[in-house]
């Protein structure tokens, strides 16, 4: 299960101009520090986006907030076509793929995730720290262009 959202399609609601964050900051704090914390993503200064056509790999539950500061978009799905309870999703630009990469070093390197390659994706599952597990996927779009998500599994340990 690979949850890939084009970063062109996120990117087309944002606004243009200005130098943007990282997407990945974006997702940290927003989707995946909140999950692995057990609230809800952040939202709260982020408005939803109505008429948004969201890819098929979300559920018709599936919403998108944003844009942020940054300019980037946070899909948000309450019941994901995938096994699980929610899942957050954020795509946009990457701004330092080395921080990405060390923060997957030292998830593996801590024993917090395992890692695994699915296809195009870099996939990271939970270990015993948190229960349900949380399933961390990372698709990198060509050099600069990646989608960070998480999801909540029904998976424990």
């Amino acid at each position: 299960m690979v949850f890939a959202t084009s970063a062109a399609f996120l990117m087309a609601s944002a606004p243009q101009g200005g130098v943007r964050a990282d997407a990945w900051e974006t997702f940290q704090s927003r989707c995946l520090d909140a999950f692995e914390a057990f609230s809800p993503a952040v939202l709260t200064d982020l408005n939803w986006i109505k008429y948004a056509q969201l890819p098929d790999m979300f559920s018709k539950d599936a919403r998108a907030y944003g844009p942020t500061a940054e300019g980037d978009v946070v899909i948000l799905d309450p019941a994901p076509l995938f096994d699980g309870d929610r899942l957050c999703s954020v795509s946009g630009d990457i701004v330092d793929r080395g921080e990405i990469a060390g923060w997957i070093a030292a998830q593996v390197r801590t024993e917090r995730y395992e890692m695994a390659r699915e296809r195009t994706a870099t996939v990271l599952s939970s270990l015993e720290w948190i229960e349900p597990r949380l399933r961390v996927t990372l698709v990198l779009e060509g050099v600069h262009a990646g989608t960070y998500s998480v999801l909540e599994t029904y998976l424990e340990s």
